[in-house]
């Protein structure tokens, strides 16, 4: 599932590089992104989604913590890694703890683009990893955890577990594996 998704994503992106980013419209939210870039196999891909207002620029550098979101998404055939690059700095003065969400994106089911809320900051290097989704006035919620917070999945242990209202995801499967729809790792 995950590298059908991949793929098209990335070739999405190829496509979008070439654009000047003088032709771009200006982000007019805070919580959209300015920049995206993918990082899978080995490669990247960017794409400038909109132009940042006043003297702020977007810019090209991707380590900045305190304006770049990055997290992982497992896949059957590799790990990929989005990052999303913010106009305004993002960076709460919280340091996530165990039971806590650090963000809160919404967007599509593949790619959500849209910042609800940063709540705290994971510790320095540390990626996002999908904690939960839940669907609210018809717009899906993303929760994610800072990586470490979320344990490894044991052998035959559920990876996911469904609600009424949302979906959970319990830990976190091995490298090169993923949460299927069945609830368990998979390859």
């Amino acid at each position: 599932m995950y590298q059908l998704v991949s793929v098209g994503v990335l070739i999405v992106a190829a496509l979008h590089t070439a654009q000047v980013e003088s032709w771009l419209p200006q982000c007019t939210r805070s919580s959209k992104p300015c920049r995206m870039k993918t990082v899978a196999g080995g490669e990247s891909y960017e794409v400038a989604l909109c132009t940042c207002s006043g003297s702020r620029e977007c810019g090209d550098a991707w380590d900045d913590p305190t304006r770049v979101l990055s997290r992982r998404v497992p896949s059957d055939a590799e790990d990929i890694t989005y990052h999303l690059k913010f106009c305004q700095e993002l960076v709460p003065s919280t340091e996530c703890t165990s039971d806590s969400y650090a963000v809160i994106l919404k967007g599509d089911m593949y790619m959500p683009d849209e910042l609800v809320e940063q709540r705290c900051r994971c510790p320095s290097g540390q990626l996002l990893i999908l904690a939960s989704t839940s669907t609210e006035h018809y717009e899906t919620l993303f929760s994610f955890k800072c990586e470490e917070h979320v344990g490894d999945c044991r052998t035959h242990q559920n990876c996911m577990v469904n609600y009424s209202d949302r979906t959970d995801f319990v830990c976190k499967c091995p490298m090169g594996q993923f949460c299927g729809w069945g609830g368990l790792c998979q390859q």
